[in-house]
């Protein structure tokens, strides 16, 4: 994918399609200018199913439609090709830090929000508000930390 980079864009339109019409997603998922951007200036070091499989993961946190530069991994956010737009004039964005910080946790520990609160030194209750307030949980998915079980 390093040596055709024209090819990412359309790829990427390709893929959300795919993975939306697979999940049942309806409106289609969207992306930034930005986070194509990135995107495309990133030096893929994986095959095709790297970006598949990055795209499919993001499709499936995502609960605005929308995907954002900020939902991307550090990695590959902080990449910027010419045409891309800055993400912010300070060099550290504390949302998108928190965002990739939880995400981490998440993933390392196979999404058991237990673990990953342990894992950030945080109570449950908070890594779900965390959750919450960063757009991987939606309003209903809030609702079971009062109910005692």
């Amino acid at each position: 994918m390093r040596q055709r980079q024209a090819d990412i864009a359309p790829l990427v339109h390709h893929f959300l399609r795919q993975i939306c019409t697979v999940i049942g997603r309806d409106p289609m998922v969207t992306i930034a200018p930005d986070a194509l951007a990135a995107l495309e200036a990133y030096e893929w070091p994986g095959n095709i199913r790297q970006l598949e499989n990055l795209l499919e993961r993001m499709v499936v946190l995502n609960r605005h439609g929308h995907l954002q530069r900020s939902d991307l991994p550090t990695e590959i956010a902080r990449h910027q090709s010419d045409n891309a737009f800055p993400t912010s004039s300070s060099p550290f964005d504390l949302p998108a830090l928190e965002r990739q910080t939880v995400l981490n946790a998440l993933e390392k520990t196979r999404f058991n929000q237990s673990q990953a609160a342990v894992l950030l030194g945080i109570s449950r209750k908070q890594l779900r508000t965390k959750m919450k307030n960063i757009g991987l949980l939606g309003d209903q998915d809030g609702e079971d930390d009062t109910i005692d079980t």
